[in-house]
């Protein structure tokens, strides 16, 4: 089996297979069904079972395709433990052993296929060398991610000063402490000028654990977490005298890059020890 798709690609497809035809059958009905009652063409009663219909059907669908996803994608996919840990943070599957994942339905053939492809599970993901990354690289505090919070701050000490030409004093006080706290947090960051992350083949430093070498270092990667409509991305990894985990969202370069970073240094220092 020649493994052409990468783990991107894979993800991208389980999107277009799986998680957009879930939400347009959940939303559409679950929205038909509200229409329909507020226009009195159905009974509130029907509104409910719509709601819950929509529920439902969007999660048999996702039941039955999650498992055709899963054995193209694993099957054609060389580096399954990423694949597998991208798929959970994209909300394609849930982790391994979960309630929710005893909900995949499984026809015979696709259950023999994916038992097959349990060996990959053995076997380390494989990663090639950027040769157009330096010998070191440092990452620092975005001065534009930066300057984007600290207007927005300004905005609502704006409006905190508007609420206190209104008399609103209360309202004024909190929103004033609250915006003049963050401006004076992301202004200290602006100032600081120490690499808050360096990489190289050597190994990983950051500011709060300090250098730790590749040979120590295990369950390295970069994981978005989300919470509500915002979400958090971090650089975490475990150690023999703890773990790191640092949050990447105002520094200088982003998830795939920072991904990119890991996968080439640890080469080069496997490299270096051959």
């Amino acid at each position: 089996m020649y493994e052409t798709v990468t783990v991107d690609e894979a993800v991208s497809r389980g999107r277009r297979m799986i998680s957009y035809p879930v939400m347009v059958i959940m939303f559409g009905i679950i929205g038909v069904s509200i229409y329909l009652s507020i226009q009195n063409l159905i009974p509130a009663s029907y509104m409910i079972i719509g709601i819950i219909a929509g529920l439902l059907l969007a999660w048999l669908y996702w039941s039955f395709m999650v498992t055709k996803w899963k054995v193209w994608a694993f099957d054609n996919v060389r580096n399954v433990h990423e694949l597998q840990r991208k798929a959970v943070e994209a909300q394609l599957i849930w982790n391994e052993g979960s309630f929710w994942e005893k909900t995949e339905i499984w026809n015979s053939a696709d259950k023999d296929k994916w038992a097959l492809l349990q060996d990959k599970f053995n076997q380390n993901d494989v990663f090639e060398e950027d040769l157009s990354v330096p010998p070191e690289t440092s990452i620092y505090y975005s001065k534009s991610a930066i300057l984007v919070q600290c207007i927005v701050m300004l905005l609502c000490l704006g409006l905190g000063i508007y609420l206190f030409i209104i008399k609103q004093y209360i309202g004024a006080a909190l929103l004033c402490a609250f915006a003049g706290y963050f401006i004076y947090t992301e202004y200290k960051k602006a100032m600081n000028k120490d690499a808050q992350i360096i990489l190289n083949d050597k190994g990983i430093e950051t500011i709060s654990a300090g250098f730790v070498a590749w040979k120590d270092i295990t369950d390295d990667e970069v994981v978005t977490i989300q919470a509500g409509k915002s979400s958090n991305t971090y650089l975490q990894y475990n150690y023999p005298d703890g773990s790191e985990k640092v949050n990447i969202n105002e520094f200088d370069t982003n998830k795939k890059a920072l991904e990119n970073l890991l996968h080439t240094y640890r080469v080069r220092s496997e490299k270096k020890v051959k």
